[in-house]
C-alpha cells in the first residue's frame, strides 16, 4: 500500500535518519543481486540513440516519438535490458 504521506525516521534532535534500513542493507549486500552482475545505467542520450538506431535499422518511423520510447531499453530493476514493446 502507498502512503500518500510518508513518515521519515528522526532522530532526538530532530534530524532525519540518514542511513539505510536493516531491509535495504539485505537487498544492497553482496551476492543479494540474485547471481546478476552488478549494472551502470547507461545515460539517458546513449539510450535514446541506441533506440532510434533500432527503429531505423529495422524501417520503422523514426519521427514517430511513441515507436522509439517503445524500443528504449530499460535501465534498472527487474525488466533491466528490455524494452516497452
Amino acid at each position: 500500500m502507498i502512503r500518500e504521506n510518508p513518515v521519515f525516521k528522526r532522530l532526538p534532535s530532530g534530524s532525519l535518519v540518514l542511513k539505510p534500513s536493516p531491509e535495504a542493507l539485505k537487498v544492497s549486500a553482496p551476492g543479494a543481486s540474485g547471481g546478476r552482475a552488478l549494472f551502470r545505467a547507461k545515460k539517458p542520450e546513449e539510450v535514446e540513440e541506441a533506440a532510434w538506431a533500432h527503429v531505423i535499422a529495422t524501417g520503422g518511423d523514426s519521427g514517430n516519438a511513441e515507436l522509439v520510447l517503445s524500443h528504449s531499453t530499460i535501465e534498472f530493476g527487474k525488466y533491466q535490458g528490455q524494452t516497452f514493446e
